[in-house]
C-alpha cells in the first residue's frame, strides 16, 4: 500500500515537471533546514545493522523491533 502510494506520488511529480520539493523555513525559524540527509541515513544504517545482526527474527518481530 505505502509503496504504491509513493510510486504514484513520484510519477505525479515527474509528470508535473517538479520531481523535487523545496522547503522554505517557517517564519521565525532560527535554524536553517539541513541540506543533506546524513542524520536520517545514520539512523537507517543503525536499523539495518541491527536487523542484519539479528537475522533469525521473524517479519513480525523485525517490524516490532524498528517501530
Amino acid at each position: 500500500m505505502r509503496l504504491a502510494k509513493a510510486r504514484r506520488m513520484v510519477h505525479g511529480r515527474i509528470r508535473d515537471g517538479q520531481p523535487f520539493t523545496f522547503l522554505n523555513p517557517p517564519d521565525g525559524c532560527a535554524e536553517p533546514i539541513p541540506s543533506s540527509s546524513k542524520l536520517i541515513e545514520s539512523w537507517s544504517a543503525r536499523i539495518r545493522d541491527m536487523l542484519r545482526h539479528y537475522r533469525g527474527l521473524s517479519l513480525a518481530r523485525r517490524i516490532k523491533a524498528i517501530c
